[in-house]
């Protein structure tokens, strides 16, 4: 039993091996001193060839690479024929995983607008930042998601998707634009339960007109271009203000909360799309006042809604029938339809009417 068991642990024919074993001895003073020298020889070698990081910036590199492969691909400016410059990056690139600088430091605001200078979203609110790989062509809606609280010239921003499609065909990420490439004036929009100015009702003083072929309809766009993805559906009748008119296309705002749904009211139309709103127009959309009384049935003995509630003196409505001298108003997003007297219901204000509702004359 005892031999069984150490020829499983040795081997019965490892006598050779074993005497190597204890007859190992340490190497000689020359060979450890021809090692030593040996790794001290490549060390040095290491540290004289350290990496070094391509500090290009991004899109230098990848217009390089595209002038060596299919040359330049400047257009030009789809405004009124004049030149803009152009940057040579292509449009359906990859956007590495970058980083995005200095995002917790913003004032948080929520609005649409669009650029007005083609340009190329920064990594950080400075042009000291690399450019990432975005490119924001003339027209191009985009999310105003905060301002840079050290240099309110700098806005955080990210891309409006395709309609029908909240994912995003198109990289979901954030980036940084100057305020100067921004399109004034989209700040404000209006809707059925928000606070606005009243100055805002009276530039609502336009009207869509639909396409028959398409059951009456047509979709703003990204951009000013017919085959830019649509944005948001419009109807004929509906009411819009002017934000940017070019040549054949006009930057529009509508009204009724889409924002608060995370869509977009602003979008860009042909000009032949619309026109100025001329008493007796039939029109699906309109005004009424806060102090309006309204019913939940065409009948001054049903419930009315209680109006005090509403945050502005005038209330953008859908008009939806009229019957009998009644007419069915809805707020659009949440669904909430009442009804009112028909001649309650406006469809355009002057200034001095809208200065006499924002300031009533105090009776004592």
């Amino acid at each position: 039993m005892k031999r069984y068991f150490l020829g499983l642990w040795a081997g019965e024919g490892n006598k050779s091996r074993i005497e190597g074993i204890l007859n190992y001895r340490t190497p000689g003073f020359w060979v450890i001193a021809v090692t030593i020298v040996g790794l001290a020889v490549m060390g040095v070698f290491l540290l004289s060839n350290q990496f070094k990081p391509n500090t290009t910036p991004l899109t230098s590199q990848i217009k390089s690479t595209k002038d060596e492969t299919s040359g330049s691909s400047a257009k030009p400016d789809l405004t009124t024929g004049n030149k803009a410059q152009t940057i040579a990056i292509p449009q359906d690139a990859d956007v590495p995983n970058v980083t995005v600088y200095e995002r917790d430091k913003i004032e948080q605001v929520y609005y649409t607008s669009a650029i007005i200078q083609e340009t190329i979203g920064k990594q950080g609110p400075g042009n000291n930042y690399n450019d990432l790989m975005i490119k924001l062509p003339y027209g191009r809606l985009v999310y105003i998601n905060g301002i840079y609280k050290s240099n309110e010239d700098w806005y955080l921003a990210s891309l409006v998707p395709e309609f029908g499609n909240m994912e995003g065909s198109e990289p979901l990420r954030q980036f940084w634009v100057s305020s100067d490439v921004i399109a004034p004036g989209t700040q404000v929009s209006i809707s059925f339960d928000d606070k606005f100015p009243l100055s805002e009702v009276a530039k609502y003083h336009y009207v869509v007109i639909g396409d028959a072929s398409q059951d009456n309809k047509i979709f703003t766009r990204q951009t000013p271009d017919e085959n830019s993805p649509p944005v948001q559906p419009m109807w004929d009748g509906n009411l819009i203000r002017i934000v940017r008119k070019d040549q054949e296309w006009s930057l529009i705002m509508k009204f009724n909360g889409s924002a608060m749904m995370g869509l977009t009211d602003l979008g860009w139309i042909k000009n032949d799309s619309y026109c100025e709103y001329k008493p007796n127009m039939k029109v699906t959309q309109g005004f009424v006042l806060r102090t309006v009384k309204m019913y939940e049935k065409p009948d001054i003995n049903s419930r009315q809604y209680p109006t005090q509630n509403l945050k502005s003196a005038i209330v953008p409505v859908n008009i939806e029938r009229s019957q009998n001298g009644w007419t069915l108003i809805s707020s659009g997003f949440n669904g909430l339809a009442l009804w009112v007297k028909s001649n309650e219901v406006r469809y355009s204000f002057n200034a001095d009417e809208l200065f006499k509702i924002d300031n009533p004359t105090i009776k004592y």
